[in-house]
């Protein structure tokens, strides 16, 4: 019973929104603007630097919208909000004018298909001190001089988008990434696998499809995209426990980088400023009865704006979230919370050791218990123009799924480590283990108007008391050519999340060589 409550008030909300939304509509309501914002993915900033997207309510310019084909973090809502999806003001204005109506038509159709995308080379040097001890007084230059290992990486991918409108309510698009090394595998040949799946694993590392969906409507009541897409339903910006649908989850050191959204059917029925959204979800399933659905709910209120959705599948853990941006002073707010019955991870318990598990660990699912988790942050941003163009975010993160004893994972390595070499457990089942984080970052860009730029990002496991600190400073000799200086390095006792081999120091020189969008 309880784990269908969460699909009985999906279809009484949406099936409220649809006769209101008909009826509204039907009444002789303006909606040329909100329907053409929300056909072409409700992006009217698209923008994962804001509070972080969450879905956009159409015609509505408040912080923290969807960027369901468009984010900054998925490499191309530069592009696509600038050269399709961002109309904004232009529809506003256009309802009952015939000349700017034609414009209108001509901006969002097209008989050609538009290309655009990013290219990234870059070329890293880094040396790591596996055991380095800020704290030891007797560090010299001998120890500087002989670190624990040394590599050179190279990055080469690409990422190409094509935007097809043939007419104004028809859009279709699509996006892949291609990354290097070319090869198949650095060792075998193609005749040497022992399965068709090795094949389509290593090809999928040098080619994939990011994004492929098309946007329709019916009578501009109701709005639809099909297709792989990328869903980010949270508002984090170094965590989002919210965003509950897309394959990946952010990752704190990298959080506008690319995220993996799946297949899906998202319907849309704007309400005047406000939003219903539901997608149906079909993502490596055999039956219809293992969709997954997952409706959502947007309000805007002043200049906040509260979103409630839910998750509900077969056989998975019903989860509901909400989720708040708004301002405050200069300062951009955002906070998340989600509530799940039972937990899709696998956990892992200790028990008295006997013949058959020396070791004492047993994994177990937990089906039958409810989990909360909530986070909060802040953004802010100043520019004078000359000297001073900072940009701040931090962010706090209450992971309900976590371990309440910090040195679990300290006392217990031999076990987890063969747990794992035995795929009992996955990585992504202990990759957040503490209770209790923090993230923060500051960003100079154009150091007292030059070239140099200066980037400080910490995270840290609050429960155990590790974490990393990666200062970095970034000189641009001129718009193609770049050289980054990176020194990570990491504190906490021995076994924890950031230290499991002790305290380390990285120094990292980047080279990066006619990066950039096109």
């Amino acid at each position: 019973m309880k784990k269908i409550l969460v699909m009985v008030m999906a279809v009484l909300l949406f099936s409220t929104a649809f006769i209101w939304a008909d009826s509204s509509t039907a009444s002789g309501s303006t909606a040329s603007g909100v329907d053409e914002n929300a056909l072409f993915g409700g992006d009217s900033s698209g923008s994962q630097s804001g509070a972080a997207p969450a879905e956009t309510p159409a015609g509505n310019s408040t912080a923290g919208k969807e960027s369901s084909a468009a984010t900054s973090a998925s490499g191309s809502a530069t592009d696509e909000n600038s050269l399709f999806g961002n109309k904004g003001g232009i529809v506003e204005e256009i309802d009952k004018s015939k000349t700017v109506s034609s414009l209108q038509n001509v901006l969002l159709s097209s008989k050609g298909v538009k290309i655009g995308g990013k290219y990234k080379f870059t070329v890293a040097s880094s040396w790591m001190w596996d055991t380095f001890d800020l704290t030891v007084d007797d560090i010299n230059l001998d120890t500087l001089k002989n670190p624990d290992s040394a590599s050179l990486n190279t990055t080469l991918n690409a990422s190409i988008y094509f935007d097809g409108r043939p007419d104004e309510d028809f859009r279709v698009f699509g996006k892949a990434e291609i990354a290097y090394p070319f090869t198949v595998t650095d060792s075998r040949s193609l005749d040497e696998f022992s399965s068709a799946a090795d094949l389509f694993s290593d090809l999928n590392d040098i080619f994939r499809i990011k994004e492929l969906f098309s946007d329709f409507n019916w009578n501009n009541i109701i709005f639809f995209r099909g297709g792989k897409q990328t869903i980010n339903w949270g508002v984090g910006y170094f965590f989002s426990p919210a965003d509950i649908i897309n394959l990946t989850p952010i990752n704190p050191e990298d959080p506008e980088a690319e995220r993996e959204g799946p297949v899906a059917l998202k319907i849309n029925i704007p309400m005047g400023i406000h939003n219903t959204y539901l997608y149906v979800i079909d993502e490596n399933i055999e039956k219809p009865e293992e969709l997954e659905i997952a409706p959502k709910l947007e309000l805007v209120l002043g200049d906040s704006e509260l979103g409630l959705g839910g998750v509900y599948q077969k056989d998975h853990s019903p989860t509901a979230m909400a989720t708040i941006t708004s301002s405050v002073w200069d300062f951009d707010i955002f906070g998340e919370g989600v509530i799940s019955y039972g937990s899709d991870k696998i956990f892992i318990d200790k028990v008295d050791p006997t013949m058959e598990n020396p070791l004492g660990l047993e994994t177990k699912k937990i089906d039958n218990e409810y989990f909360t988790s909530a986070t909060a942050g802040l953004r802010y941003s100043y520019n004078d123009n000359s000297n001073f163009k900072i940009s701040i975010a931090a962010q706090y993160f209450y992971n309900g799924q976590g371990y309440s004893d910090k040195d679990f994972f300290k006392d217990n390595m031999a076990g987890v480590g063969q747990l794992l070499a035995l795929n009992s457990i996955s990585a992504a089942d202990i990759s957040m283990p503490g209770i209790h984080y923090g993230a923060a970052s500051l960003l100079w860009n154009d150091i007292f108007n030059t070239d140099l730029s200066f980037n400080v990002f910490w995270i840290g496991n609050l429960s155990d008391g590790s974490g990393q600190v990666t200062p970095a400073l970034t000189y641009d000799f001129f718009d193609q050519l770049s050289a980054s200086l990176k020194v990570p390095f990491t504190y906490g006792d021995k076994g924890y999340q950031y230290t499991q081999n002790g305290s380390s120091l990285s120094v990292s020189l980047e080279l990066s060589m006619g990066s950039g969008s096109f």
